[in-house]
């Protein structure tokens, strides 16, 4: 799945004010793989569970440990998905945000 197949997906699911990659703690040059600014929820998309990719190494872990609890401190909900679990994951985003326009 491309960067563009996979915005229209979230777009189709979740709605046009979804961006991909969002830069959130600049000068810092992390990026959400997509992200709603406005509600501030993110998702993540971790690939490489299986073949030992950045994300699952020793160097790459630490420094997605940094950079959640960055996002977390700055009143970001940061979802994290593998490519295999992206599909189910965007419903539950879905309800979430319905949940939050009900309590608004």
């Amino acid at each position: 799945m491309t960067e563009s197949q996979g915005l229209a997906i979230v777009r189709a699911v979740l709605g046009a004010d979804w961006v991909a990659e969002y830069r959130f703690a600049p000068p810092r040059k992390w990026r959400f793989d997509f992200a709603n600014p406005q509600r501030q929820i993110a998702i993540e998309i971790e690939g490489g569970v299986y073949t030992r990719g950045r994300h699952t190494r020793p160097t790459g872990f630490l420094r997605d440990i940094e950079k959640y609890n960055t996002a977390t401190l700055q009143g970001w909900r940061v979802l994290r998905c593998t490519p295999q679990t992206f599909a189910e994951l965007l419903p539950r985003v879905r309800d979430l945000q319905i949940e939050e326009d009900r309590c608004v």
